[in-house]
């Protein structure tokens, strides 16, 4: 920049220009900190990384909004690419609707399931509602969890109606579960807030099952 130049400068363009390369510098240590978090995850840095990626994203883009000046155009540009780079790179939220809307992601999980690879499972706080429970089953699930469950008796006829004799379920007047395959070893007893189990698939996999509802 020429001495002519500065000159020209009025004193409340070099305020903005001070203001604008503050935020811009903000922005960018904030990236370069969470990003640093985000991908080597340091156990000293955990508490960054429990807000949502994309909402940091959102917070990063506004702090370099603020900087906008027409001298200092492409670093905030760069700065705009790099906070989308980060959403990209650590947001769960846009390749899960990615995966969402693939047919054929669909497709190779409903193979898997049929090979008894893959499984889904509904959990749902019924409130006590049979309606509600009802709602769980008709998500054609391998394995249902309920808080606050309904009765026994709705809990078992649930069972018997939607997976017929594969159906195994463990009530309690707090969290049910029920699953498809076999039970492996009788259940633990079931503490006030939680329903254990330990069961296998039809292909022999093996797995844990635990219902738990923090509301107590």
């Amino acid at each position: 920049m020429t001495d002519e130049m500065e000159k020209n400068i009025t004193p409340e363009r070099k305020i903005r220009l001070i203001i604008s390369i503050f935020f811009l510098s903000v922005s960018a240590v904030l990236w370069v900190f969470l990003f640093f978090s985000f991908f080597f995850q340091p156990e000293a840095l955990s508490a960054a990384t429990i807000v949502p990626p994309w909402m940091l994203a959102v917070m990063g883009l506004f702090l370099t909004l603020l900087g906008y000046s027409k001298r200092v155009r492409k670093p905030m540009v760069a700065m705009i690419g790099l906070w989308l780079v980060f959403l990209l790179v650590f947001a769960e939220e846009p390749w899960s609707l990615i995966r969402f809307r693939s047919e054929s992601a669909v497709a190779a999980w409903e193979s898997d399931r049929r090979q008894g690879k893959a499984i889904r499972v509904v959990s749902l706080n019924c409130a006590g509602s049979e309606d509600a429970a009802l709602e769980a089953f008709l998500q054609d699930p391998d394995i249902v969890l309920l808080q606050e469950s309904p009765g026994r008796k709705k809990v078992e006829e649930l069972a018997r109606r939607f997976f017929k004799g594969e159906s195994f379920s463990l009530w309690h007047f707090d969290t049910s579960l029920v699953t498809r395959g076999t039970l492996l070893s009788d259940p633990a007893q079931p503490l006030p807030f939680c329903t254990f189990a330990r069961k296998t698939r039809r292909s022999d996999h093996r797995m844990v099952v635990c219902d738990l509802n923090f509301s107590f």
